[in-house]
């Protein structure tokens, strides 16, 4: 049977380089082809070790409209912060990633991001659940499970027939496509996947807990991204907050502030504080995500003030 890995990625900087080198080299022996599917250019040396590779130099990010309200909500007050989506541009990855392959004759793939580690033992368990899939006359393997109340399919790890999802999963590619889509509750790629299948799920091998859970020797999400770090305004008066927030279910993410102490937040914490907007202001927040390091930079003066405010709100109970 011909079967290949597909991962997606975006190596923007050396450390994720790294990352995703490990993360094929964990692949070159697993029986799999390999492809890399990304919207940035990937060194000679990493092509190299791959079957192929796809470039697709439109990187979309949609508006912010159009995207996921991150919120946070206590006994005290509500914060609620607009953030853009790369819900196209990962969707895109997965299409093209696909497609190729089904063209290719490819009989099966496994898709994932480029931070999933899998460990050698969890790599029997993708062959377990591939062979489960044929043998119960499946087309495709979804971790399928309910996530702060919205049923989500993974699309950080997922697999199946590449014919069968090419004909049957219609995801998102374009903005017009999205525009044409989207309901009020369907604002993350996850809960586009699921809606747009839950009616095949009698050809889903389904998973009902989360991919983190159930390769629990790996690292599932090594740069994770689930934390917020934005400027916002408040419903009491013209100040602004400097607000960060860890979304992460399992990663501790370290914080400074120009260049101030690091400090942690642990999962689901949250941290705040006052902007004086008597001058204008230069912050620099430092972030270290799993050992993944950057920087978010804000500028504030009064002629981005109205920006900083419609960006989010800290609501006072």
């Amino acid at each position: 049977m011909k079967k290949i890995i597909i991962i997606g990625t975006y190596p923007s900087n050396k450390y994720s380089e790294e990352v995703l080198v490990e993360c094929i080299d964990i692949f070159s022996n697993s029986g799999y082809d390999i492809m890399l599917t990304s919207h940035l250019p990937i060194p000679t040396y990493i092509q190299e070790k791959v079957d192929y590779f796809i470039y697709d130099k439109e990187n979309i990010l949609l508006e912010e409209e159009f995207s996921t309200v991150l919120f946070t909500e206590t006994s005290y007050f509500k914060v609620e912060v607009k953030n853009k989506s790369h819900l196209l541009t990962v969707s895109k990855n997965i299409h093209n990633g696909i497609n190729l392959s089904k063209n290719l004759g490819y009989e099966f793939f496994y898709f994932t991001e480029c931070d999933n580690l899998i460990s050698e033992t969890d790599l029997n368990k993708l062959e377990f659940l591939r062979k489960s899939m044929f043998e119960e006359d499946k087309k495709m393997i979804a971790f399928q499970y309910v996530n702060e109340g919205y049923h989500i399919n993974e699309t950080l790890i997922f697999g199946g027939c590449p014919k069968y999802f090419i004909k049957n999963i219609k995801l998102p590619i374009t903005k017009y496509e999205f525009l044409n889509y989207i309901s009020t509750t369907d604002t993350s790629l996850e809960k586009i996947f699921y809606n747009k299948t839950k009616n095949q799920n009698s050809n889903f091998l389904l998973i009902d807990v989360p991919s983190y859970s159930f390769f629990s020797e790996s690292k599932i999400n090594k740069i994770s991204h689930d934390y917020c770090v934005e400027v916002i305004g408040n419903d009491r008066d013209d100040s602004l907050i400097l607000w960060l927030t860890n979304f992460s279910h399992k990663n501790i993410i370290n914080f400074k502030i120009n260049g101030g102490n690091e400090f942690s937040l642990v999962p689901r914490e949250w941290f705040f504080d006052f902007i004086s907007l008597d001058k204008n202001l230069n912050i620099d927040v430092e972030i270290n995500d799993n050992g993944y390091i950057t920087h978010k930079k804000f500028e504030i003066t009064e002629d981005n003030l109205e920006y900083y405010k419609n960006k989010g709100t800290f609501k006072y109970k």
